[in-house]
Order: structure tokens, then C-alpha cells, then sequence
């Protein structure tokens, strides 16, 4: 049956757009048909580079004129544009610009305008989108309303121009010191020079450092890193010493997350991971756990929920990773989950998805893990975090009192752009914990420590130290009564009581005396 549906759409998309463009000279006709079909395959940016180039020739073609509107929209491309060619299509007849005009509305933040212009599409009787569609825009529109009218207490800022630039900047992976920073770029130093269908550069991955304060003129020129093909930033783990990297295969038929370790200053040669984490399908975005020893990635394996979902793999006893674990319902929906983060206290998962309650595209949610494999919940970060564009790809600073993450907003300096997001309600809240394990040598111990809140005897989150320094990062907060314990194998373990006072000063480190396991 599914397959007959897909048949008869074909075959119906073809003789439309057969007939929408009889008008057209022969090489304009094959233009057109190209553009139809990535328009009905949702690939939006492909479609606009050829209908941008049509409208100019044919500004009269209502077919053109449509789908340019549309796909300006979807790109996140010229409002103006779209609302010009939208009003003069409704002054003709066309009545499908009114749920178009809405979603305009919405991006320009006036959500009672377009639930006005969703119920107006709604009564129509005839039309092309279904009743779910139209109540899903407008549910959406109206969450948009009420986050917006409560403001969370943060802080959102971009980079700047020494980080940005007219080109797209995305997945901003950051060291625990909160000193280097990675991300993917597509300008036109990329490696290899090339470009892609849609006219825009390779991706490469780009490094900055920060210098007194200041971030330092980005690189590409990153050793074993870059290639001809796509390479794309997706995670840093918690010591800084290892990177997940997404890379596309030679043929650009495909691509593959990968890992470099950092020896001597120096990355290695990335390896593919695994066939329990890369598959057939598409894997793009992952996380560390904060001990390294778990995996979070996205993927469109057809076993999920619908779209992208998020799996997670464990680290086996022979180095291997396990078989992948969907993360569930409270996290997956029908549509897409990407870009997941584990903050340091491995409980607390940040990740963007199209199906929560959101703003509008992708919006940032966080759950905190139950148990083994249990989830809250999702909550929305809520606004001026999350906004009507995408937001996604967050990386958060230990105590989650400061993230990085991509966004498209009105002061950006082309495309997506790197945003700086300062949790001002954390500052104080989230006491940032520093200690070091070692034994009765004073050799560093890689030991786990656990943290119960004493009021309830809730776990408050499992940590682990480093495995060649012994040091180890908490995240707690005053006023709270703890008992830490701390064990590794073959050694004693050891129990204290935790409290501290309400900080002085925003942002407070607490740097406790060294443990001795014996």
C-alpha cells in the first residue's frame, strides 16, 4: 500500500510540474523539475539556489514565486522576500500563502498574528495541510507566547566577529577550562576549496584558543584533522585529551563518526568507531560521558521513534563498545533529537529536539537520568535561550553555569553563528568542587565518587577522577548537607560529610584537601 501511495504521488508531482512549466525555455524546464523535486524532498537549500535563479526570469510564475517564499522560510533566508511574494500570491487567489504568512508571523515574534493566520488556513475548505499540521503550529505558537513572556534569568551573547563570520559556524565543542573551543565552519579556506550542491564551502573543523579573555583568530589548519571531504566537530571529552569527529566517506555518498586522542599537543589520526555506533544510516552528533566511558549519538536508524533518535553505548571490558540502547519515549518523539551533552555530573543530559514543546524548530531541553536507564521528563531551557530558529548543539562549562551553542538570531554575521549563554541563576547555585585522589605514595588514584543528598538520600550523581591525574570536578550547592563516598578497587573506602556556606562571589571554586586511599 505504501509503496502504491508513493507510486501515484510521482506520478502526479510529475505531470504537475510538467504542466506548472510549459511556459519555460527547455533549459529552464529541466531547472524547474530539479528544483521541484528537492522541494518535495524537503531539501529546501538545494531548492532555493535554482528557484532564486528562475524568479529573476520568470517573477510572474506562481509556482516559482511560491516555492521561493517557502523555501525562504525554511532556509531561514529573506523574511522580506517571502512576506512580499506571499501578500501578492494571497491578492491572487493563492489561499496556501496563508499558513505560509503565519509561519512568517511567528519568526517575526508575533504569535497572535500567526495563530490569527493558522485559524484563517483552518477554515478553509479546501486545502492542502491536515488539521494535525495546523494545530501542532499553533500549539507551537502559543508555548512561543508564554515562554517569551517569561524570560529566563540568562544571558545570551554572541561571539563576535573574532569567532564568526559571514559563513555558517555550528557544534561548538569546548576543554573543561573553558580555554579552547572547537567547531565546524564552511568558509572559503576550507580544505580542498570545494563546493558543494548548494554552492557553499566543505565543512572543516576550526580551533580557537582564548588569550586574555579574548578568543584568537580561528584555525583550520589542524593536524590529521581536516581532509578534501566534509569533517564536522561532535564532541570533546572531559579531559580534552579525546574528540569525536564527523567525516564523509570520498564519494560523498556517506559518513562516519570517528575518534582522535591528543598526544603531545598533537591529534592523531581519526579512526572510525565501531559498527554498534556507525551504521548504514546517518550518525552525526555524539557525546562523552564525564568518565568516557559512555556514548550518546544521534541517528536515523529505522528502529526509533521516528526522525533522528538518541542511543547510548558503554565501553566493554575488551575496549569494544556494547550494542546500542535507545534512550526511550521521554526523550525520543516522532520527529528529530540531535546533539546530546552529559554534563559532568553524567545524570544530566542537555540535547535539541524538533518534538518537545518548543519555540520553533529546534529547541534545548534538559533531563536528569533516574536509575539506570530512566529519564525525566524533558524541560525546555526556555527563552532568550531558546528562540523561533534552531537552536542546538550546546556544550555546557562544568556546573552548567555557561554554554556555547549555535543559533540563527538578528544581530549574526551570516547563517548560523556561535552564541556564548550565561545561566546568571546558576552563578551562585552551582558550587564547583575540585579535589585529587592518591594513594599512600601520592600516586594519582582513579577512584568513583558518589554524592547523597543527607535530606532525602537522594544520589546526587556518580563521579569518577582522572585516570592519569587523580583529580576529580563536583557539582554541588551550599546550604545542602552531602555524604561523599569514595572507593576504587582494591583500596579503602572512604566517607565524608560535605556542606558548604552560601558563596561571596558568583562563580565560586572550592578546592578540597587531597583524599589518601591506602
Amino acid at each position: 500500500m505504501k509503496n502504491l501511495l508513493i507510486h501515484i504521488f510521482i506520478m502526479l508531482f510529475g505531470m504537475s510540474a510538467t504542466a506548472q512549466c510549459e511556459d519555460f525555455s527547455r533549459a529552464d524546464k529541466s531547472e524547474y523539475l530539479d528544483a521541484d523535486f528537492f522541494f518535495y524532498q524537503a531539501r529546501f537549500t538545494e531548492a532555493n539556489g535554482i528557484l532564486l535563479g528562475l524568479h529573476k526570469t520568470y517573477p510572474e510564475n506562481p509556482e516559482v514565486s511560491f516555492r521561493l517564499a517557502v523555501c525562504q522560510i525554511e532556509t531561514s533566508g529573506d523574511k522580506e522576500l517571502a512576506t512580499e511574494i506571499l501578500n501578492f500570491l494571497l491578492h491572487r487567489g493563492n489561499k496556501e500563502s496563508l499558513f505560509h504568512l503565519g509561519k512568517l508571523a511567528h519568526l517575526n515574534y508575533k504569535f497572535v498574528e500567526a495563530i490569527s493566520f493558522y485559524n484563517e488556513y483552518a477554515n478553509l475548505e479546501e486545502r492542502e495541510l491536515s488539521d494535525q499540521v495546523i494545530k501542532r503550529h499553533i500549539k507551537i505558537a502559543e508555548l512561543a507566547q508564554e515562554l517569551t513572556n517569561k524570560p529566563e534569568d540568562v544571558l545570551v551573547k554572541n561571539l563576535g566577529a573574532e569567532v564568526n563570520s559571514k559563513f555558517a559556524e555550528y557544534v561548538p565543542v569546548i576543554t573543561p577550562d573553558e580555554q579552547e573551543m572547537y567547531f565546524t565552519s564552511r568558509r572559503e579556506n576550507s580544505t580542498g576549496g570545494r563546493l558543494d550542491p548548494n554552492k557553499e564551502f566543505f565543512e572543516d573543523i576550526y580551533y580557537t584558543k582564548k588569550l586574555n579573555g579574548v578568543w584568537s583568530e580561528p584555525t583550520n589548519n589542524i593536524s590529521d584533522i581536516n581532509t578534501p571531504t566534509h569533517d564536522a566537530t561532535a564532541a570533546i571529552s572531559a579531559d580534552g585529551r579525546a574528540m569525536v569527529i564527523y567525516r564523509t566517506n570520498r564519494q560523498l555518498t556517506g559518513g562516519d563518526l570517528y575518534i582522535t586522542k591528543k598526544l603531545n599537543d598533537k591529534w592523531s589520526e581519526p579512526k572510525i568507531l565501531d559498527e554498534n555506533i556507525n551504521s548504514e544510516f546517518q550518525e552525526a552528533s555524539a557525546c562523552f560521558s564525564p568518565d568516557g566511558e559512555t556514548i550518546v549519538f544521534s541517528s536515523n536508524r529505522p528502529d526509533g521513534y521516528g526522525g533522528k533518535d538518541l542511543y547510548r553505548v558503554k565501553l566493554l571490558p575488551n575496549g569494544e563498545w556494547s550494542l546500542p540502547k535507545n534512550l526511550g519515549s521521554s526523550i525520543n518523539t516522532e520527529y528529530n533529537e540531535d546533539s546530546p551533552f552529559l554534563d559532568v555530573d553524567g545524570r544530566t543530559l542537555y540535547f535539541a529536539s524538533e518534538g518537545h514543546n518548543g519555540m520553533g524548530g529546534f529547541d534545548i531541553f534538559s533531563t536528569i537520568k533516574v536509575g539506570e536507564e530512566h529519564w525525566e521528563i524533558p524541560e525546555n531551557l526556555g527563552f532568550p535561550a531558546n528562540s523561533v530558529e534552531d537552536d542546538i548543539y550546546l556544550s555546557i562549562t562544568p556546573g552548567g553555569r555557561k554554554g556555547y551553542y549555535s543559533s540563527v538570531k538578528e544581530d549574526g554575521y551570516g547563517g548560523q553563528d556561535l552564541y556564548e549563554i550565561d545561566f546568571i541563576y546558576r552563578q551562585k547555585t552551582n558550587l564547583i568542587i575540585k579535589g585529587l585522589l592518591v594513594d599512600e605514595n601520592g600516586s594519582p588514584v582513579h577512584g568513583e565518587i558518589t554524592i547523597i543528598d543527607e535530606r532525602n538520600k537522594e544520589l546526587k550523581g556518580v563521579y569518577k577522577s582522572n585516570k592519569i591525574s587523580g583529580k576529580y570536578l563536583l557539582v554541588l550547592h551550599p546550604l545542602v548537607n552531602y555524604k561523599m563516598i569514595v572507593a576504587s578497587s582494591d583500596k579503602e573506602v572512604i566517607t565524608k560529610d560535605l556542606f558548604f556556606e552560601f558563596p561571596e562571589e558568583n562563580n565560586a571554586e572550592i578546592n578540597l584537601p587531597e583524599i589518601v586511599l591506602n
